[in-house]
């Protein structure tokens, strides 16, 4: 039977190795919307890309998506209000992707959605609902009557393409969006794969 300081010892690297598992489980999120980091979609969407270029039946495509006008809300009703209206869209978010699906916020007031499988080439059903769901927030005190629109950008990873190639292209969709008046999607078309035989 080991000795009480064994026992200790035990008991303190347990909290550790729980602590540590905590630790790397809340740097993978953001702690404003509850998506995940920048840092966690490399690792991840990485993999979903790699997939892709062994498996071209199997299609991922990118959304990125930017709130229109943020800084005027900041600007206009404070930086509580701008949090409040991240924290909306990040729950807007979780709660129309599948499990499978990769949500990320990039920064500021840009997300990213990584959608891979048989749902990628119909992923612009997942944007729209998304642009409708946030022109029904509604916020609270002085924000009251400030609508909330989304731009979104639509790319189809290439095989072999990286994922600052991907999300280069993604982002100048998103763009387009923005010079077109915003709370639209521009979408590329998806090349259909050649099926192995």
């Amino acid at each position: 039977m080991p000795s009480a300081s064994a026992r200790a010892l035990l008991a303190r690297i347990k909290t550790l190795e729980v602590e540590n598992r905590r630790l790397r489980a809340q740097a993978g999120r953001d702690p404003l919307t509850g998506l995940h980091t920048r840092r966690y979609m490399k690792e991840v969407a990485g993999r979903m890309l790699a997939l892709h270029d062994r498996d071209p039946t199997h299609p991922v495509a990118l959304i990125v998506c930017d709130i229109d006008r943020f800084k005027a809300i900041n600007d206009s009703y404070g930086h509580t209000a701008g949090d409040t209206v991240l924290k909306r869209i990040g729950a807007l978010i979780r709660r129309g992707i599948r499990r499978s699906d990769l949500a990320v916020r990039m920064g500021g007031e840009e997300f990213a959605i990584f959608v891979s499988g048989p749902s990628a080439p119909g992923c612009a059903v997942l944007a729209e609902r998304l642009r409708q769901a946030a022109s029904q927030i509604r916020l609270p005190g002085r924000a009251r009557g400030h609508d909330i629109t989304l731009s979104f950008g639509i790319a189809f990873h290439r095989p072999g393409e990286s994922l600052e190639r991907m999300l280069a292209r993604a982002d100048r969709l998103l763009y387009r969006a923005k010079r077109g008046g915003r709370d639209r999607i521009e979408t590329e078309a998806i090349a259909r794969p050649v099926r192995r035989r």
